[in-house]
């Protein structure tokens, strides 16, 4: 609650989208109405994600500072002293249809449903395969039980994929033997992974390929490998996770460090 009544908020579950382009609506079915609903397509991605606001840091929702009282925070009203003036970032649309992302099942229309790709969720969580999170919605904040972490408005669990080693600082050498650590809390099945080194210019080699990728509860993996085939320069490593017998690629990539002779 932000103190201004849904009447005199322009923003009133304050994901940043205004009430005026979220509408009554219920696009989900979920009986919160977009305007009240922090998942308006149920995908298990919060709408401040797929809004197109690039400093949502994957908050469901903002508790900052609302200057004017129009119920638009300051961070992303374009005019944080005049009541009611626009919101400072423009839509994301992927693909171009009809859908902003926060409505899409599918935001880039490459066939994969984002609950896959950007939530992080298997089957068990969409058993009849329409894209959406499966259950009920009990705090009625448009996150479905499943996938929220209270029951409170927010709350949503945020899956991740994160690297540990190696990081901007890091500099490998050729040949000789390095380590490479990740962290994750993605769904059960998510579990293989493929792992290769891409240079600035493209160039791929595979270091890991169906390799276990450990426990979903953000424990410490760990590999060795030894660079080769390479030229030395700035490096990414790119990850792509099976889910099955399915691959989905570049799901995840590390920060650009170098690889040196």
């Amino acid at each position: 609650g932000d103190l201004i009544p849904n009447y005199l908020d322009l923003d009133s579950d304050n994901d940043g989208i205004l009430d005026s382009i979220e509408k009554s609506i219920d696009t989900d079915g979920d009986l919160a109405p977009n305007f009240l609903d922090l998942d308006s397509d149920n995908d298990g991605v919060a709408d401040t994600v797929e809004s197109g606001y690039l400093a949502h840091t994957k908050r469901d929702n903002y508790k900052t500072i609302d200057t004017d009282k129009d119920g638009v925070v300051d961070e992303v009203d374009s005019m944080p002293f005049v009541w009611g003036s626009a919101m400072t970032f423009t839509l994301f649309n992927s693909d171009g249809d009809l859908a902003p992302n926060y409505l899409d099942l599918d935001s880039d229309n490459n066939g994969v449903f984002d609950l896959t790709q950007r939530a992080f969720l298997g089957a068990s969580i969409d058993a009849d395969n329409n894209g959406m999170v499966d259950g009920p919605d009990s705090d009625g904040d448009g996150i479905i039980n499943r996938v929220d972490g209270c029951t409170c408005f927010g709350g949503m669990t945020t899956r991740n994929f994160n690297f540990v080693l190696p990081v901007s600082k890091t500099v490998w050498k050729m040949y000789r033997g390095t380590k490479i650590q990740w962290s994750h809390n993605l769904s059960p099945e998510f579990s293989k992974i493929k792992i290769e080194l891409v240079s600035s210019t493209g160039f791929r080699v595979t270091i890991l390929d169906r390799d276990t990728i450990g426990p979903s509860n953000n424990s410490v993996q760990s590999r060795s490998w030894a660079p080769s085939r390479m030229n030395p320069g700035k490096m990414v490593l790119k990850v792509g996770v099976y889910v099955g017998t399915t691959f989905h690629p570049d799901l995840f990539t590390s920060e650009q460090f170098t690889l040196s002779v």
